[in-house]
Parts: C-alpha cells; structure tokens; sequence
C-alpha cells in the first residue's frame, strides 16, 4: 500500500509539472470606422471623404505578448488606406465613357462602405446613404444633360466567400452630382457589366449578366441581359426584351 501511495504522489507531481498549454487567443471584431483622405472631384465646393473598414480588423487578446504582438503586426501589415484611385493611376477601369473614374482598388482588403460630403462654404456634411452600401467605385458625368454620378455597388455576398467585391451582383446606381437622389438603376440579381450612350433619344443601354446555370460566377457563356434608361429621368431600368420574347428564343435552340 505505501509503494502505491508513492507512485501516485510521484505522478501527481509529474502531471502538476509539466508545460500547460498555451491559452487560445481570443478575436474581437473592431468596429472602428476609417473616414479616408478628403478627394477633391472637381465639385462645386464640395469635397467627398471614403468610408469604410479592412476585412483584417480583428484586435488579438491573449496573455501568449508574443503570439498577441505578431498577430497585431501582422494585422496592421495587411491593412491599407481606405481611398479610391482614379483612372489614370489605377490599371481597373470599368466605365469606359468616364473622363474620370475613381476606383476602390484594394477589394481584396478593404470594404468602401459610404461617401462623405462636405460642403466646404457652408460647412455642412452629409453621407450618400443613411444605411451602408459596398461601393466598388464611381464617375462623375459632367458632360451629360443632366449632371450625375454613377456608381458600382454591391450588396450582398453572392459568392459567399465573406467579401463585397466584383465577384458579387455588381449593381448600377446614380445620384446627382452632390450625392443626393442615390437611387438603384439595375436589379439584384443581374451582374450590371456595360451601358451604350445613345445621345439622339437621350438615354442610355445597359448590358447585364445573368447567373444562368447557378454557379455562382459570371462568365462569358452566362444568359445577358440588356435594359433602356433614360438620362433625363433616371429610374430602375427597364427591360427591352420580355420574358415571352426570350423564352421563344430559348425554344429556338
């Protein structure tokens, strides 16, 4: 019996030695909001400010200071600034009828969410949206009839890979050179790629892709679509071929 009792005190001891694992990192979401660097567009007294967040904005707690530490660094290395670049810098251009196109370039980072505006005579500030959208970039249309923005959006992960960029329903949406009238021009579920300029009726053909065979991709043999606007009224677009239409053709194959 004394032999046993001091076997078992001996692998107490043993067992209360050895290395205890090192504690689990804990992750909490930082929902600290970054306001970019002020972009002077060309705007009558006015200058428009980014907003968003890096998809890597997760603060490391743990009381591992070198796990911790590494963790940080690595997070504010994969961080950059929340800015658009315009077209002239950037090799992403999208609308092809913009002098000037302004271009979230880091997707794979970062998430432009909303867009300040900041009257600089009055001193008044307001945002494009009063919720929040996924803005993949914008141009300003001076040389229209109607003056406008028109913009890429996104608004849902279609994907689902935890992103908002131009692998998701990319939307066309406009509003007016102050940012006021945001409205949404094309549907959710089509992939807004392309419009035409058609100056004597004054509007505007906007080609779209359709996730025919719901893989979750857009691709070149994806169903299109195409949709009439007019630029003097702009509303959500309208198809111009009906569905009984496109069900003939299908029947044609």
């Amino acid at each position: 019996m004394r032999r046993l009792l001091t076997t078992l005190f001996a692998l107490a001891i043993l067992f209360s030695c050895a290395e205890k694992p090192k504690e689990q990192p804990v992750q909490k979401p930082n929902k600290g909001l970054i306001i970019g660097d002020p972009l002077d567009c060309g705007l009558d007294s006015l200058t428009i400010f980014p907003v968003g967040c890096s998809y890597y904005l997760d603060v490391v707690e743990s009381k591992d200071e070198e796990y911790a530490e590494n963790k940080r660094i690595d997070k504010e290395l994969s961080k950059s600034e929340v800015s658009f670049a315009t077209n002239g810098t950037s090799s992403s251009y999208y609308d092809r009828n913009a002098s000037v196109e302004y271009v979230n370039v880091n997707q794979e980072d970062l998430d432009i969410r909303n867009i300040l505006f900041y009257n600089l005579l009055t001193g008044d500030s307001y945002p494009l949206i009063e919720d929040s959208i996924h803005i993949l970039s914008f141009a300003l249309h001076k040389e229209f009839t109607k003056q406008m923005i028109f913009y890429r959006v996104v608004i849902d992960d279609y994907n689902k890979d935890k992103k908002y960029d131009a692998l998701d329903h990319v939307m066309l949406y406009t509003s007016n050179l102050d940012g006021t009238n945001f409205q949404q021009i094309t549907p959710p579920n089509e992939y807004f790629l392309d419009y035409t300029i058609y100056p004597k009726t004054n509007s505007i053909l906007i080609k779209t892709v359709i996730d025919s065979n719901n893989d979750l991709k857009f691709l070149k043999d994806d169903e299109t679509n195409f949709r009439s606007m007019s630029l003097a009224q702009p509303e959500k677009a309208k198809n111009i071929f009906d569905d009984t239409l496109k069900n003939k053709l299908r029947d044609f194959n």
